[in-house]
């Protein structure tokens, strides 16, 4: 089978750059200024076209690491398509690189396992899983994209998993946790994603006493809708995490602190949130169980309860570029409510590759 790649266009970059023309930079040349018209038509004009559009990850997904350069999926292997539970099981524990199509509604009955270089990719904005698990454990280079998950234990498990993306998901009213990222698993990215209609939402650690996390599970999320999720938004111990850009409406908390991890909350708003960034179980910052925070231009809009900062993290711009993918906090609200979950032209797009 021929090989497709995900080469989807960045209009982001052509959002600022075009809408911050003036009048006085309009070229002179009539043919040039009437094909500078379309463009405006065709990207400025396209509904908050942002930071989204990408074939690859923003973040610790991004970054070189534990023998992986970076995360890729099933880019180099053949690409198939699965509509059936067994089909996409087959598929997904393949030992070859795949891309893996995925059509329609798909209801399971457990778990599916996911070998290493998959690249998952709900086709339209409709494409659902249910009663179905993602579950990695000691693979690597895995990219899930545009799908609905929903009715499973977990929506989506990692355990000594390494460069993995998740995108444009939407996630939802699960048994335990909707995306537990635990047991030194590392060089995640999570963006564009909903979750919401659940309690346990995002770990990002295996509990308290597993020290030997350290030095693992660092996390970027960007760009996702905490839409009433209730808590573990994300709960985050001994990684670096940084959370960027995501809409938290209407939470318990937002944020969980606890055992020495490091965390970098920038440009986040969060609205009618009980406790926006909360330390678990230990206030004295020398005791092993505490969590460090440092909250950057975020925004509390009817808060209350602890927004526990303590300028306290890690330099994230040291390990990777983001800082050009950042948006302005004041358009958070809008963008994310209007991106985050799955959309029609991902996974088309890609098909017609």
């Amino acid at each position: 089978m021929a090989t497709a790649r995900l080469k989807l266009p960045s209009a982001s970059n052509s959002y600022h750059s075009m809408a911050n023309l003036s009048m006085n930079d309009q070229p002179s040349n009539p043919l040039f200024a009437g094909l500078l018209s379309i463009f405006f038509v065709a990207f400025v004009w396209t509904p908050l076209a942002s930071a989204e559009e990408s074939d690859a990850p923003i973040g610790w997904a991004s970054v070189s690491g534990r023998g992986v350069e970076t995360t890729t999926g099933g880019r180099n292997g053949d690409i198939v398509t699965a509509r059936t539970a067994e089909e996409l099981a087959e598929y997904a524990s393949s030992p070859e690189p795949l891309t893996i199509l995925i059509e329609g509604t798909i209801t399971g009955d457990g778990q599916i396992k996911i070998s290493s270089n998959k690249t998952l990719l709900g086709l339209g904005a409709s494409t659902s899983l249910k009663n179905i698990e993602l579950n990695m454990s000691g693979v690597s280079n895995i990219i899930i994209r545009n799908l609905h998950i929903s009715d499973a234990r977990d929506a989506i498990a990692l355990r000594r998993t390494h460069h993995v993306w998740v995108d444009h998901c939407d996630l939802s009213e699960c048994g335990d946790g909707l995306l537990d990222i635990t047991h030194q698993s590392d060089f995640v990215t999570v963006s564009w994603t909903r979750f919401s209609k659940h309690h346990k939402t995002m770990l990002i650690n295996s509990g308290t006493s597993q020290p030997e996390d350290s030095g693992y599970l660092n996390t970027t999320i960007h760009h996702c809708w905490f839409d009433g999720s209730d808590t573990r938004n994300p709960r985050a111990g001994y990684g670096k995490v940084h959370v960027f850009n995501c809409l938290y409406t209407k939470n318990d908390y937002g944020i969980g602190l606890h055992s020495q991890c490091l965390v970098l909350a920038e440009r986040n708003h969060f609205d009618q949130v009980k406790h926006p960034i909360k330390q678990m179980y230990r206030p004295d910052p020398t005791d092993i169980h505490h969590g460090f925070c440092e909250s950057v231009e975020n925004v509390f809009q009817d808060c209350r309860g602890a927004q526990d900062d303590e300028g306290k993290s890690f330099p994230a711009k040291e390990f990777y570029e983001y800082e050009s993918k950042m948006d302005d906090v004041a358009r958070v609200p809008e963008i994310v409510q209007s991106n985050a979950g799955p959309q029609e032209h991902i996974g088309r797009t890609a098909s017609r590759q």
